[in-house]
């Protein structure tokens, strides 16, 4: 093996990739570049590696770097930029096979990495933001992509097209336009990723067939998550939806496993300081619609001494609390509707007040749960044998039935949360099969706060089972049971004739 430096050896990477014979590996130092060029590799075996910072390869050319035809090339720790002109490659794999490239910053580029006709490729530890369209691979089969970041692109974050049996997984896609796409494409793994802040959509197959959607998270999306569109025998599993303007949808699509995913949105809303330790829940009821109640904590002392009133949030009153101590770990907590006095813990890792309340509505017997985190100011936490740092941030999980069904929803000190479910004029639905999408598996979802929660229309022979649907405002279960095969499903409102739910959603 021998060890090619750029620039010390040769000038240019592709001086150095002409020079180089399977089994070598080019080093590129940082400092000699930036290198303007665009480099082919077409030898086999050899690593490209960037050293002593990470070297920048701009336009030389209408692509940074292509792999033609090659196998068991390494692309290793470069910036490709700037290749952006229309549908130039930061980087193009062109029938190569057993590549890898990793630790690869791709920005600013038409395509930030195109895969055509390229096999059993691995792309790992990568960046590829605000590229117009960050990963494409096409007519390509077999790849990894795995554990990379794909943010601020202008199109899509991946696009599959007539592709099968690749694997994404482990990557974190924000605020693209749209995230991952399937065309054409069949036997894909789509595992572990999350997606965020997108405008669009977030997964969406098209004429898709056998691929695995699954551990994904989804949250803060603007328009469905995840979308089939002509596509059978997929699964779609143990996905948590998070905050988007609607769930899941099937247009067309037949045979598909829709299974244990949380389909969930919170709006929440920001209280002025200096308010009592309170929260708003909403309940919906079938007579009475929407209702919500205002919700004040008392705090207790373990004397039993009533300190609610010394309890505020104050700044003036934090800035001299510089830690925590741990004198008396435990307080008790009361509250309207509560059902009990319910232990305050200190959380020692997150430096934060535990307190899980259950609330009773005591007009209706909808029982709801919830687990919420509290700060206490100086004054009150004093009292109380505890204090708190002024800079810690508070956490509200919104749960029901010991379970979170929502986002955990962060706030400073200063700021107590508010907690509130969709009003009535919202648009969104939870799980929506579309006209013509039969012979559907829909299983153990949990579809709370939107509009309309699980809706079956036009299409028959599918199966909804042990789905729990609630606190959705227009209606929580859609479906004509005489169709369909419907059982186990819990809900407070469905649409007749599906008035087969179990009342109280708990």
């Amino acid at each position: 093996m021998t060890v090619i430096n750029v620039p010390n050896d040769h000038p240019t990477i592709q001086a150095a990739e002409f020079a180089a014979m399977p089994g070598d590996e080019i080093e590129v130092e940082a400092p000699g570049g930036p290198y303007m060029e665009s480099v082919t590799v077409s030898t086999n075996n050899i690593i490209i590696r960037g050293i002593m910072g990470t070297p920048v390869v701009q336009p030389g050319g209408d692509f940074g770097f292509f792999l033609d035809g090659v196998t068991e090339v390494a692309i290793d720790n470069f910036n490709v930029r700037d290749f952006n002109g229309a549908l130039d490659q930061g980087i193009l794999l062109s029938s190569a096979s057993e590549c890898t490239l990793q630790n690869i910053t791709v920005e600013n580029n038409f395509f930030g990495i195109f895969l055509d006709d390229s096999n059993s490729n691995i792309i790992e530890n990568n960046i590829f933001e605000n590229n117009n369209l960050g990963v494409l691979i096409e007519n390509s089969n077999g790849s990894i992509l795995n554990n990379n970041t794909i943010k601020d692109n202008n199109t899509f974050g991946i696009v599959i097209d007539d592709s099968n049996s690749n694997t994404v997984k482990n990557n974190a896609l924000e605020n693209n336009k749209s995230g991952l796409v399937l065309d054409d494409s069949n036997d894909n793994t789509v595992k572990n990723n999350t997606i965020k802040d997108d405008n669009d959509f977030s997964i969406v197959l098209v004429n898709s067939n056998g691929n695995t959607v699954k551990n994904n998270t989804i949250k803060n999306n603007n328009l469905f998550c995840i979308v089939l569109e002509d596509s059978n025998d997929n699964t779609v599993e143990n996905n948590v939806l998070e905050n988007n303007e609607s769930g899941i949808f099937l247009s067309n699509s037949s045979l598909n496993m829709i299974k244990n995913n949380t389909v969930q949105i919170i709006n929440t809303l920001g209280i002025s300081q200096n308010s009592q330790p309170n929260f708003t829940l909403c309940d919906k009821t079938p007579d009475l619609g929407v209702n919500c109640y205002q919700v004040k904590a008392k705090l207790l002392s373990p004397e039993g001494e009533d300190v609610s009133s010394e309890a505020r949030l104050s700044a003036r009153s934090l800035t001299a609390v510089n830690n925590i101590s741990f004198l008396k770990p435990k307080v008790k907590v009361a509250c309207d509707f509560c059902q009990a006095p319910i232990e305050l813990v200190v959380d020692q890792e997150k430096e934060i007040l535990v307190v899980k309340i259950c609330v009773k509505d005591k007009n209706q017997t909808v029982k709801l749960d919830w687990s919420v985190h509290e700060f206490l100011s100086s004054e009150a936490s004093s009292k109380n044998g505890f204090l708190l740092h002024p800079n810690a941030t508070v956490e509200y999980r919104f749960c029901r039935n010991d379970k979170q069904i929502g986002s955990t929803i962060t706030s400073s000190l200063s700021n107590l949360l508010q907690l509130q479910l969709p009003s009535s004029d919202s648009d969104t639905d939870g799980i929506l099969l579309d006209s013509g999408s039969n012979e559907n598996r829909i299983e153990n979802n949990t579809v709370c706060g939107h509009a309309r929660g699980i809706t079956v229309d036009s299409s028959i022979d599918n199966t909804l089972k042990n789905n729990e649907a609630c606190d959705n405002t227009v209606y929580d279960i859609s479906v004509d049971p005489i169709a369909n095969s419907v059982m186990g499903l819990i809900c407070n409102i469905s649409i007749p004739p599906a008035g087969i739910c179990d009342q109280g959603c708990s």
